[in-house]
């Protein structure tokens, strides 16, 4: 009875229709029906029991409940990866995704045959059966807990700087995964939508390709040590066996574009250690003999996962930056000016020693000070300043300093200084006043941070020169302090050259608000690619790469 009340409102609802659009031509009675039931079965749904039941056949993907959860419900549980019983578009390119994971150096990821069981399902061809369509709903979660596990790994990171104590302060981006694949499932548009809102940098992508490369090199054997033997260096006009040895291994990473077993050390191999040197920021001479030796057996194998733990702190680094920004990147001892997102110029710098290293942080310049003083910090008060003084009661004035006790100057002849109690080293303090020797030099940009770190100029010029430049306290002395100046107020019209120079060599402390604050990174990179395409390695200053490669391969 009830199935025959069912026909006659079906009846009673189509002819109602047909009534209504007199002027179209009527579909068969029997197609009307089929494409009512048809439409029931477009949209398929999954359901909160079902998540729950996934979770727990699943357990490698528990820590993605919450979101999985939220991303289904805010749909009311619709299926996401499919429409109309075919898969969309999307749904293959995650799984080449996943499929490559191991480009993007993660040897590990759960793929659980996802890309075995979107073929079979797809295969399946029969949309209107119960077990095909539990296969797509499983199919379904399994893509999406895959998607936020791979995202999160591979836009995030593997690890958490601050959890896994990385020294690593600059702010880490933020990313809303489950809208971001709504938005990447809903474009139709674009042929690869995951590339899109991806939120990495191009200098990712730039290490990745280069993975690629090393990867391949590995395969092929990678390259030779290179012996010395008894003999100190190799230079230009040398004729040795081992110099066949060095051709290889400057051939391996292109370097030297033409491989003989030529054992003369000419200038075609000067040429390419030289090129050596630079992409591993070494001086530049053309001879192989001690740090240059050094890169060069640092295996194949050590580079793949400098080049890993590199990638990793770019998935660590805001996806958005602004467009005009001070990049300072510590093992490379440079800072670069960045203006409309591309760098404009740059200039050497000097960072902290391992004992004092450069802190790793963001911020932002809101302060010049022209002709400044020093405030000695307390560590070098108490471990060089008073040190020196007891051993020369004339220092202080040859580096034009005063000492303050509570805050007042006081003679520096009033003080005993063999005796100092603990109480009357907490009261005094030094300021060394303003001029050519001062150790700020003749001007310094404030940015101010917890960890009381800034740009400044420096009297010791003569360092700059060195291809190492670890020597300082802790902030980063600049080689072309003017320069910069000029460029922070460029905006200001108020400021020109001559009067710059001027305030920086009157003697006269003075400080300066910028009109607008300029965002600076300091960071720390030992692996990137250059605009000419060269791959670029520095050595492990603060041990970083060391700490971070632990936890990485490790988890």
């Amino acid at each position: 009875m009830r199935k025959m009340i069912f026909i006659l409102l079906l009846l009673h609802v189509i002819t109602g229709c047909d009534k209504k659009d007199d002027n179209k031509k009527d579909k068969p009675f029997t197609e009307k029906i089929t494409s009512l039931f048809k439409k029931k079965i477009e949209t398929e749904f999954t359901d909160s029991l079902a998540v729950e039941k996934f979770l727990s056949v699943h357990p490698e993907f528990k820590s993605q409940q919450v979101k999985i959860h939220k991303f289904y419900s805010r749909r009311n549980y619709q299926l996401a990866w499919s429409d109309k019983g075919e898969f969309l578009p999307q749904a293959d390119m995650f799984v080449n995704l996943v499929r490559d994971y191991s480009t993007d150096g993660l040897d590990t990821f759960p793929d659980n045959n996802i890309s075995q069981k979107l073929k079979d399902t797809k295969e399946a061809r029969k949309p209107h059966r119960e077990e095909v369509s539990a296969m797509r709903k499983d199919l379904d979660m399994l893509l999406t807990a895959s998607f936020f596990q791979y995202s999160r790994k591979i836009w995030r990171g593997n690890v958490d700087p601050q959890n896994d104590n990385m020294e690593w302060f600059i702010d880490r981006k933020k990313i809303k995964f489950g809208k971001t694949l709504d938005i990447i499932l809903a474009d139709k548009e674009n042929e690869d939508p995951f590339k899109d809102f991806s939120p990495l940098h191009k200098e990712y992508y730039q290490l990745k390709a280069l993975l690629i490369r090393y990867k391949k090199m590995e395969s092929a054997g990678g390259w030779a040590k290179v012996s010395l033997g008894s003999t100190e260096k190799l230079q230009k006009g040398d004729t040795s066996a081992t110099v066949i040895t060095l051709r290889k291994r400057l051939h391996a990473e292109g370097d030297l574009s033409t491989l003989t077993n030529d054992s003369m050390f000419d200038a075609d191999v000067e040429t390419a250690v030289k090129k050596f040197q630079r992409r591993n920021g070494l001086k530049e001479d053309g001879i192989v003999a001690g740090e240059t030796i050094k890169e060069m057996n640092v295996s194949i194998q050590e580079r793949i996962n400098q080049i890993i733990v590199n990638m990793e702190r770019w998935r660590w680094v805001p996806d958005k930056i602004s467009n005009n920004y001070i990049w300072v990147n510590i093992p490379e001892f440079r800072l670069h000016v960045i203006e409309n997102g591309k760098e404009a110029w740059g200039m050497n710098v000097i960072v902290g020693k391992a004992a004092t290293y450069t802190p790793i942080f963001n911020d932002e310049i809101e302060y010049i000070v022209m002709s400044p003083t020093w405030n000695v910090p307390e560590t070098i008060k108490r471990d060089e300043l008073v040190p020196s003084v007891k051993k020369d009661s004339d220092f202080l004035a040859r580096q034009n300093m005063e000492v303050l006790v509570s805050n007042k100057p006081v003679d520096p002849q009033s003080i005993d200084w063999n005796n100092l109690s603990e109480k009357d080293l907490r009261k005094m303090s030094f300021r060394q006043k303003p001029g050519s020797g001062n150790a700020l030099g003749h001007v310094k940009f404030l940015f101010p941070n917890e960890f009381d770190v800034y740009l400044h100029d420096t009297p010791e010029g003569h360092l700059f020169s060195q291809a190492e430049r670890d020597f300082s306290h802790g902030c980063i002395r600049i080689q072309e302090p003017q320069k910069f100046a000029e460029y922070l107020l460029k905006n200001d019209p108020s400021w020109t050259k001559e009067k710059i120079s001027r305030a920086m060599h009157n003697g006269q402390e003075q400080f300066i608000k910028l009109k607008k604050k300029t965002p600076v990174y300091i960071v720390y990179f030992t692996a990137w690619m250059d605009k000419k395409g060269q791959a670029n390695f520095r050595e492990d200053l603060y041990k970083h790469d060391e700490k971070l490669a632990k936890a990485f391969f490790e988890n």
